[in-house]
């Protein structure tokens, strides 16, 4: 994974590339302790620069990832951080839930969200909707009456809506 950092310096702005932080055989390892748990790995990020950052995780469980859980999670990747020391930067750790409003990455994000409504982008439109379906890598999505198709692999900022927004 990469991440960009845009810095301005006398008047000039300059973009930086760092790879992440987050090594795929950390993540799995990661994501093997949190169902370990008996919770699912929502999201895992390094936010931050190459000299100190935040590792993010949310974590869910079926009813949500509450703070029983995320204290559990926070104390036990705590340690596993701690042995294996997988940073050069300073870091603080945080876990959460995914919230209301949770991101959806995974197809079975989607298909766990199907008939709640979410908002996504396709070809740089907003689209808001119900999600109807999931399946073969298309979403079925009711817009305003009437059900529309996406290839997944053109959906980017996917989230669930939360009850305050409108469809």
């Amino acid at each position: 994974m990469l991440y960009f950092e845009r810095v301005k310096v006398g008047g000039t702005a300059h973009f930086f590339v760092y790879m992440s932080m987050i090594s795929q055989e950390l993540y799995r390892e990661i994501e093997a302790l949190v169902e370990g748990l008996g919770l699912e790995l929502v999201s895992l990020d390094w936010k931050g620069t190459s000299r100190k950052g935040e590792v993010q995780v949310a974590v869910d469980g079926g009813g949500g990832g509450g703070v029983d859980e995320c204290a559990k999670v926070s104390r036990h990747l705590g340690v596993l951080l701690d042995l294996r020391d997988p940073f050069p930067a300073k870091y603080t750790l945080k876990v959460s839930s995914p919230g209301i409003d949770r991101p959806l990455r995974t197809e079975r994000d989607f298909v766990r969200a199907v008939g709640k409504p979410l908002r996504f982008r396709h070809e740089n439109v907003v689209v808001k909707g119900t999600l109807a379906g999931c399946s073969e890598g298309r979403l079925e999505v009711v817009v305003r009456e009437e059900r529309r198709s996406f290839p997944l692999g053109e959906v980017s900022a996917a989230r669930l809506l939360g009850p305050w927004e409108e469809v």
